[in-house]
């Protein structure tokens, strides 16, 4: 093999190695919709729940994925949602593929914890609205806001989840680091938690901390996570 024969060898050697790099080490980016807040919340057994999922540099409608762990449908009107029914508890998969042309190629496994039972966590609802992370002040009537504990279940209605939420505590961290403080022992934001909350600012943090909620058709109370959110103008 001459010079010129080895260099030009060595060259299609490193374009196809970076090509196969670019190809299947793609960023892979999937989450609970239901979840809302806690993208990591694991999916229920044997229950339709909505998936976002998302491959860098891959166009949603090149986006193949299949499982032999659960039936998988394409949302109609979004294309990098899929609503799936875990059929397996305890860990299941999903294989994600690019569809080139004629070609399916892999790119990526995700995977789903899966429990049997309810997960509950705190959410907040104002006209109808879930906030993501952020709480706008001129959106916001905190006396009309509901704080309550989700299910990710649409069988349970959320106004009973409501109810099932016994005592918070409200956290506010201000811009120039000044923490305010409130323990509301009732579902319902009390009188003194709307004057503390009439106090947020731009920029402000507000916590929801130490939540403790009932248990649907149970005598237990658990602990849920808190919840942040960013306050903006």
């Amino acid at each position: 093999m001459n010079k010129s024969s080895s260099i030009l060898l060595q060259f299609l050697l490193l374009f196809l190695f970076f090509s196969f790099h670019k190809t299947f080490a793609q960023k892979v980016i999937s989450y609970n919709l239901k979840a809302r807040h806690f993208s990591n919340y694991p999916l229920i057994y044997n229950k339709t729940q909505p998936i976002r999922l998302m491959a860098e540099n891959v166009p949603a409608d090149s986006i193949y994925i299949k499982s032999n762990d659960a039936e998988i449908d394409q949302d109609p009107n979004f294309k990098n949602m899929y609503h799936v029914i875990p059929k397996k508890k305890e860990l299941i998969f999903f294989e994600v593929f690019k569809i080139n042309k004629n070609d399916t190629i892999f790119v990526d496994k995700i995977y789903y914890s899966v429990r049997d039972d309810l997960i509950y966590f705190p959410s907040l609802m104002y006209h109808g609205n879930l906030f993501e992370n952020t709480i706008s002040l001129k959106e916001i009537d905190f006396k009309k806001a509901k704080f309550y504990a989700d299910t990710l279940d649409d069988e349970v209605c959320w106004i009973y989840n409501m109810k099932l939420i016994q005592s918070f505590r409200i956290l506010i961290i201000k811009e120039n680091g000044e923490i305010k403080s409130i323990q509301n022992n009732s579902f319902d934001f009390t009188e003194d938690s709307l004057k503390l909350l009439e106090t947020l600012e731009p920029k402000d943090k507000l916590y929801f901390i130490d939540i403790l909620s009932k248990v649907l058709r149970s005598t237990k109370t658990i602990k849920l996570k808190p919840v942040e959110f960013l306050i903006t103008k």
